[in-house]
Parts: structure tokens; C-alpha cells; sequence
């Protein structure tokens, strides 16, 4: 993609007057990942880059910069080259490919990769449709386990599917805990509950088990 970005930053600039001009800037997002376009337009009165050639995606990712598309002047006099007078479809670059960790390079055209990018997109936005209606099946399939004369027929059904037959339930468990506390015998006499309330965590090392909270009920010296 490197001569794709030189060819598009090959603008030529000219000197204008105090007439706003705004810029567009394009990026993308990793295509195997997110596939995410963002056109960033900005504004000034000199009539050259404002310089905006990094963006961070909303997915955290560092998004890669296409190029900048300038608005031409209407002043008389004044032209500005953009992007669409340089595009050219049938320019092949060298790109890099990285597929189950095996990263590779190859060559191919332009109007190719446009081509494979507008593919992405649609099943993109079919698997999106899909995951839509997964969460609905999900939900009419658990209840239809829970009440059918043939659990046997409807955990089939949710194996073709790749849908997990869960519920969750709420849990009280009563935990007793052992342990030593270093505590100032010079100091005035220390509540050993707050001290253990403030120094005791309890966490789920298991995804499927949460813990929402917890409390001291009492704490005894042995």
C-alpha cells in the first residue's frame, strides 16, 4: 500500500487567499478485523494540509491513512489537484496479508482489493443481520428446552445452531475464612473487622460465576 499513499499525497499546493478550504481525510481499520472507513474533514484559510495522518479507531486499533481529497477553490485562478484526477484503478501494489498468524506479501491491482473490500462489507453486514437473530433463536430455543415434551428434538436443534443451552441463576454462599493480621500493639485497640473488610477481596476465577458483592458478618481472634 506504500504507493498507494505516495500516489495519493502527490497534490500539488498554490498559494490562496483567506478562503476556507476543507480537506477529507480517509482511513481504515484492519479489514480482517474491523474494516471500519472514517473521513475526517478539517478547515483553515491557508489552503494547505492541516496534517492529520493518524486516527485511532473506536475499536482501539491505529487506524491506516488513504490519502486526502482537497476541495477545490472556486477563486479565480486557483486550482487544486485531488485525488479523483490521480486514481487509477489498475495500479498494482505490494500489500501485506496476515492470515491465522502467517503473515505474507502479495501484488495485485487496486480495483482487486476494492473489489475484495466491498465483498467484506456485505458479509460483514449479513453476519451483523445474523448475530441479530442469533440472540432472538437463543432466547425462543432456551425456553422451548425448558418446556417441551422433546428436550432431546430441541438440543439438536440448538446444536446445529452452536447455541448454548444456559440460564442464570442467582447463588448465596456462606464462605469461612482463616487467616493473620499484623496489627500496632502501641495503638489504641483496632476494629479487626474493618481491618478485614478492607484488606479482604473476593473474585471468580471462573467466567460462568460472577460475584456481584460481599460482606463481613463478624470476625473473631482465635
Amino acid at each position: 500500500m506504500e504507493q498507494v499513499k505516495k500516489d495519493v499525497q502527490n497534490i500539488r499546493w498554490m498559494p490562496m487567499s483567506n478562503k476556507v478550504v476543507s480537506n477529507t481525510y480517509s482511513f481504515v481499520c484492519d479489514p480482517d478485523e474491523c474494516d471500519t472507513l472514517i473521513e475526517l474533514t478539517t478547515s483553515d484559510s491557508f489552503g494547505f494540509p492541516s496534517g492529520v495522518t493518524e486516527l485511532t479507531c473506536p475499536c482501539g486499533r491505529q487506524m491506516s491513512y488513504i490519502g486526502v481529497i482537497i476541495n477545490p477553490s472556486t477563486e479565480p485562478g486557483v486550482k487544486v489537484e485531488t485525488i479523483a484526477e490521480q486514481y487509477n484503478p489498475n495500479l498494482i501494489v505490494t500489500y501485506k496479508a496476515i492470515e491465522d498468524g502467517q503473515t505474507r506479501y502479495e501484488t495485485r491491482k487496486i480495483n482487486e482489493l476494492e473489489w475484495d473490500m466491498d465483498q467484506f462489507r456485505k458479509l460483514r453486514k449479513k453476519e451483523n443481520a445474523w448475530w441479530g437473530k442469533e440472540s432472538q433463536l437463543r432466547h425462543i430455543i432456551t425456553e422451548a428446552y425448558e418446556n417441551s415434551s422433546e428436550p432431546d428434538l430441541v438440543a439438536d436443534i440448538a446444536r446445529i445452531f452452536d447455541i448454548p443451552l444456559t440460564k442464570t441463576i442467582e447463588y448465596n454462599a456462606s464462605i469461612n475464612v482463616t487467616g493473620t493480621i499484623e496489627i500496632d500493639m502501641t495503638m489504641e485497640e483496632p476494629d479487626i473487622r474493618d481491618l478485614v473488610w478492607n484488606a479482604l477481596s473476593i473474585n471468580s476465577t471462573l467466567g460462568e460465576v460472577e460475584v456481584h458483592d460481599f460482606d463481613v458478618l463478624s470476625v473473631e481472634e482465635c
